[in-house]
């Protein structure tokens, strides 16, 4: 699923709370959090909450660790 929505321009691209759940493989109550502190951006219509795909790929990117070469 992701895959195929990101050939299209990734702040066109959004995902529901259930879609964004099953990619990050996360509780409601992580996102929550998430959205509470900041950490992932997101726009909210009536109860319905949505999750850019830009804004995923820019959380995962932040939060990147190299692995290190036992230096």
């Amino acid at each position: 699923m992701l895959k195929d929505k990101q050939r299209t321009n990734p702040d066109q691209v959004f995902f529901d709370t259930q879609e964004f759940l099953q990619i990050m493989n996360i509780s409601k109550r992580t996102a929550q959090h998430w959205r509470d502190s900041g950490l992932i951006g997101y726009c909210q219509i009536g109860y319905k909450i949505y999750y850019r795909l830009s804004d995923i790929l820019e959380l995962l990117n932040k939060n990147f660790k190299s692995p290190t070469n036992g230096k």
